[in-house]
């Protein structure tokens, strides 16, 4: 495996979140996404979600170390951020409430998510 993460066409806008498929992750910048992404065990070599701060959505090849916004998944609403955090929240971390969502900022709620996937880890 190589020590670099590509890019293919350009980089998301950290920090990101990356679905390795048994839990949610979350990097801070690209020497930190380096790091968190080849200790993480992916449950295949399929593609899997990347979501950066703007809630574009990105995937990432785990055999390659490739992001990519070449995906099916382009636009992440605060709704699904929310729902794919509490599917993987597994009733051990704190689920977050889709209460009151327009009155948060995207930014602040993918921030928000961060921090509870910190406290939990």
């Amino acid at each position: 495996m190589t020590d670099e993460l590509n890019y293919l066409l350009r980089r998301p806008r950290f920090p990101i979140l990356v679905d390795v498929g048994t839990k949610l992750i979350w990097c801070r910048n690209n020497s930190h996404a380096i790091s968190r992404i080849r200790k993480s065990v992916f449950d295949s070599d399929a593609p899997h979600h990347v979501i950066d701060v703007s809630g574009e959505g990105f995937d990432i090849y785990p055999g390659a170390l490739t992001i990519t916004p070449l995906t099916f998944k382009k636009r992440w609403s605060k709704k699904e951020l929310i729902a794919l955090y509490n599917e993987h929240s597994g009733g051990t971390k704190i689920e977050y409430s889709d209460s009151k969502l327009s009155n948060r900022r995207y930014e602040k709620l993918f921030n928000e998510i961060i921090e509870l996937l910190d406290d939990n880890s």
